[in-house]
């Protein structure tokens, strides 16, 4: 009976031993995963929510540029739209000018022939 005692003993140790390095273990890798793993997992999260709020804002802000750059052309081209017409009407009013000034120097030629 003796022998059975001490065999029981051992494995009651041995039991309680295992238990304790089971716990130590689970313990070791609760502390790991909150104060290393968790945090690290827990910042690159709020890394990519920044990220993402950050590209929608910027997305937002680059359909607004656009916005104001269509804006921007379409005044752009009314402008060019407007010194071509302006051109198209001082060629007209040239082109009447030029012909008067032909008429002159006929006038001219023919008063100094008299």
């Amino acid at each position: 009976m003796n022998l059975t005692s001490k065999n029981n003993g051992f494995e009651k140790r041995m039991k309680v031993g295992l238990l304790i390095i089971i716990i130590g273990g689970f313990l070791s890798y609760s502390a790991l995963k909150i104060y290393i793993l968790d945090p690290a997992l827990y910042a690159e999260k709020v890394m990519v929510l920044n990220l993402a709020s950050e590209t929608k804002m910027e997305r937002t802000f680059n359909l607004s540029l656009a916005t104001q750059n269509k804006e921007s052309i379409i005044r752009i081209e009314s402008n060019f739209d407007w010194v071509r017409k302006n051109q198209e009407v001082m060629q007209h009013q040239n082109s009447q000018i030029q012909g008067n000034i032909n008429e002159l120097l006929k006038v001219v030629k023919e008063l100094k022939k008299q």
